[in-house]
């Protein structure tokens, strides 16, 4: 799906947003599980790594916050829950626990800066800018990390040669999918003076490019004559 959308936009005639790419990266931050998958160059080999994991597995959409001035994050996917749970009663009220918060997003027909999200554990609630923004640097330090012991010799790349695809949902307006933006900015995915390397990709539009190059993959197969 991630190459299927960056050949999309790479012939759309706007070079600006695939110029100088060498890494693609999708996020998709689903109702209820989440992953990553990257792919080094458009024509390499594609590694799925879901949640820190290499199974092709995502992980469960929970996030748990601590309770600290910063909110800072402490954990995500089936590790918050066990985290969480793993916790005394009395312990369990320093942390902010989310679960399936995405969709807060298409039931908030205003979406604003200032919109908060309820936390799953206690009365109050918090930013949601800053919990959709917690998750993606979540997934940013994880496929960084993935993405490290991939490359051969351990070579760096360039923030400006990294494309981010983040899908959302059809049925989002444009609010929620500058919402989506504003927090990948923030979450470090693009330095500021390339915020065109963020593509925000339809999950339909996506998937039925994935499934139109599998089926051209195939028809390529069945052509080619044995030898």
């Amino acid at each position: 799906q991630i190459m299927s959308s960056a050949a999309r936009y790479d012939a759309s005639g706007d070079q600006r947003d695939m110029q100088n790419t060498r890494l693609y990266i999708g996020v998709d931050v689903g109702t209820s599980n989440s992953g990553y998958t990257f792919a080094i160059g458009r024509h390499s080999d594609r590694y799925v790594c879901y949640g820190g994991k290499t199974d092709g597995s995502k992980v469960p959409t929970i996030l748990l916050l601590n309770n600290d001035q910063e909110k800072s994050f402490h954990s995500f996917g089936k590790t918050a829950w066990t985290n969480y749970h793993g916790l005394e009663e009395s312990e369990k009220m320093h942390y902010y626990l989310f679960v399936r918060f995405k969709m807060a997003l298409h039931r908030e027909k205003n979406v604003h800066a200032n919109m908060t999200i309820q936390a799953s554990n206690r009365d109050d609630a918090l930013p949601a800018q800053l919990v959709f923004t917690r998750t993606l640097e979540f997934f940013n330090r994880e496929a960084s990390r993935q993405i490290s012991l991939s490359i051969q010799g351990g070579e760096r790349l360039a923030a400006n040669e990294v494309t981010w695809i983040l899908t959302v949902p059809a049925i989002w307006g444009d609010r929620a999918r500058q919402f989506m933006r504003d927090a990948a900015e923030q979450a470090g995915m693009c330095p500021s003076d390339s915020k065109h390397k963020i593509v925000i990709e339809l999950e339909p539009e996506g998937a039925a490019l994935a499934c139109r190059d599998k089926l051209m993959e195939a028809w390529r197969d069945l052509s080619e004559p044995d030898i």
